[in-house]
């Protein structure tokens, strides 16, 4: 899934040099968030969040890569303090990224002076940090950089575009129409189990060969969802010594 960021905003500390026009480096349309580093300094930290990502909940994170575009007149004398990212509040944070960039020549001009496209992470590399879908998803979640000028001379560096692609695999969906799926594993020898079905509603298929087998003479489990309109409530009850299992599915309109 390729996300963009709808934000980007900048630390503002004495000691280190603004970015001009931060937001121009959130669309990739030549125009350009601009840095001008004298000799030593180290710069703001831009931070690019609300990507406004659609992660299905649940899904399993293979990897994410940034794509940052932009280049600089002496590309050699930047080095990069922090590639990061972050989410709920920088309580979820990354492994550092800075200087590991892969793709093309970060910071670097090409031919006619166009910008260059340089890539940090990967299709398979979580960044050492366990993202949730939800964890992506939020407002929060961030992308941060922040440079610094190596030598004595001075350097100016432009960003035109930041994206992200997450790599991930949505939970299985076996309903594609108004369907509730349940399953349970396979139970004790000489136990049975049987299914209450509410009114109006009707098995499209069965496995008639499993059951389910927990632990303890009684097993009360209730799991509540919203499922479009319709709250569903299932509860499941066991009794070994009856030998019977009764699961109760309740929908109504919420």
């Amino acid at each position: 899934m390729l996300i963009r960021p709808a934000k980007v905003q900048q630390t503002t500390f004495s000691y280190l040099t603004k970015w001009a026009d931060p937001q121009n480096s959130s669309l990739s349309d030549d125009k350009k968030s601009s840095l001008r580093l004298q000799a030593f300094k180290h710069s703001n930290t831009l931070t690019f969040s609300n990507f406004n990502a659609n992660i299905p909940f649940g899904a399993d994170i293979h990897g994410i890569e940034v794509f940052v575009e932009g280049q600089s007149t002496i590309f050699t004398s930047i080095a990069e303090i922090n590639v990061l990212l972050h989410s709920k509040n920088k309580t979820i944070l990354s492994q550092n990224k800075a200087n590991t960039a892969t793709l093309q020549k970060p910071w670097a001009p090409v031919q006619d002076s166009k910008d260059k496209k340089w890539r940090y992470g990967g299709q398979t590399d979580k960044w050492a940090t366990s993202f949730s879908s939800t964890d992506i998803n939020r407002e929060d979640f961030s992308f941060d950089i922040q440079v610094r000028n190596t030598t004595a001379s001075e350097i100016t560096a432009f960003i035109d575009d930041v994206s992200i692609i997450v790599h991930y695999t949505p939970l299985y969906s076996f309903c594609k129409d108004s369907c509730v799926v349940f399953y349970v594993d396979r139970g004790l020898s000489g136990h049975s189990y049987q299914w209450h079905v509410p009114e109006n509603f009707m098995i499209k298929s069965r496995e008639n060969t499993n059951t389910i087998n927990p632990t303890g003479e009684m097993l009360c489990l209730e799991i509540i969802q919203f499922v479009l309109m319709y709250l569903i409530i299932m509860e499941i009850y066991w009794n070994l010594v009856a030998g019977l299992l009764i699961i109760q599915i309740a929908v109504r309109m919420v």
